[in-house]
Formats: structure tokens, sequence, C-alpha cells
């Protein structure tokens, strides 16, 4: 098995931890919910999705423009219910329709075979702003230092700060080898943070819990 394989094994394999942490700690909490549609979405997307995009439209780029959007408006509902600042919130708000109005435009304008560089570049970009938004107001206002969505957050900033510029540079590249085999290579490596940040988030909530 090459690197690239064994690495997005490792980063599906630590998508389906938090996932099941989650199940077993059963939160109400409408973002615990939320993230926990997120990791299965991401797990469907990686194992079936994907799959039936290339066998029914002979491309895999269908399915990760439909992830783009579940990603962006999942990940930053999340966000939202934890921010409670209303100036921030009217922010998030606001940004989310022009990206939902940007998204319109650009099926309708652009090819759905080619990458979504741009949505790809905004989502990241937006989620980046919102995810430090969270951790100023939890860290910063609250002195709250060790909340599950504190660690999510940073796993966030990790992932999308990490991606972002590989997603800018991914329509011209693409369908380069050698670039796709650096792409899936960094991508797996940022998951592998990211889900890390995300596990220790949801034990730091269970040792919440313990404690009560």
């Amino acid at each position: 098995m090459n690197i690239n394989l064994y690495l997005i094994h490792l980063s599906i394999f630590l998508g389906i931890i938090p996932l099941l942490a989650i199940i077993l700690i059963k939160r109400s909490n409408i973002s615990f919910k939320l993230l926990l549609f997120y990791l299965l979405y991401s797990l469907i997307s990686d194992l079936v999705l994907s799959k039936l995009s290339i066998k029914y439209f002979h491309s895999e780029l269908y399915s990760f423009r439909l992830f783009t959007v579940v990603e962006y408006f999942s990940i930053t509902y999340i966000l939202f219910c934890q921010i409670k600042n209303l100036a921030y919130r009217n922010f998030i708000k606001f940004s989310s329709v022009a990206f939902a109005i940007f998204i319109l435009l650009d099926i309708f304008t652009n090819p759905l075979n080619e990458f979504d560089s741009i949505p790809t570049g905004i989502e990241s970009l937006l989620i980046l702003i919102t995810s430090l938004i969270l951790l100023y107001e939890k860290i910063l206002k609250s002195n709250k230092f060790f909340t599950a969505f504190v660690w999510i957050a940073i796993g966030l900033i990790l992932f999308f700060s990490g991606t972002f510029f590989l997603f800018i540079m991914s329509q011209n590249n693409y369908n380069n080898v050698d670039f796709n085999d650096t792409y899936g290579y960094i991508v797996a490596i940022f998951k592998i943070l990211m889900y890390s940040f995300f596990l220790v988030g949801i034990i730091s909530e269970i040792k919440i819990n313990i404690t009560k």
C-alpha cells in the first residue's frame, strides 16, 4: 500500500472514531447533532457518493461540489450555534446568504465537471473566519479554554488553513497526476489533524460530563 492510500484510509478511520464517540455520549445539543451529521456525511461522501459520481457522471467532482455546500452550511451552523455576539452572528448570516448566491451563480456559469476552486476557497476562508471568531469569543471573552468546540474550532482552522491554497490551485491542476497525488497526501494529513482535534474536543466533553 502506498503512503497516499495509507493516509487516506487512516483519515477515514479517524473520522469514524469521533462519530462513534458522539453517538456514545448521546448529546442532544444541536451542534453535536450537526457534527455527527457532518462526520457521517463525510464518510458516506468518501466511500459511496464519490464512487457513484464516477459511475454515473464519469467524474468524482460532482460529489465534491455537493460536499462543498453540505460541509459549509453544516460546519457554519455548528459554529453559529456556539457564538453569542449578535454582530458576529449577523456577519455569519449575511456571509452565508452571499455564499449561497455565489454557489448558484457558479452552478449556472461554470461546468459542473470542473473542480470548484473559487467556491471551495471562499468556503475555506469563511469557515476560517467563523472558527477564529469562536476562538476569540470563547478564549478572550469568556476564558473558556478547554470546551469541546474550542478544540473543534482549532481542528477546523488547521484543516482549512492547511488546504486553502491547495484548493485554489486545484482548478488548473486537478488532472495532473503528480498534483493529484500531492493533493490527496496533503488533504489526508490535515484531515487526520482535524479529526484528532475533534476527538480531543469530544473527550473533553465526556470529562466534563463525568465531573458533574
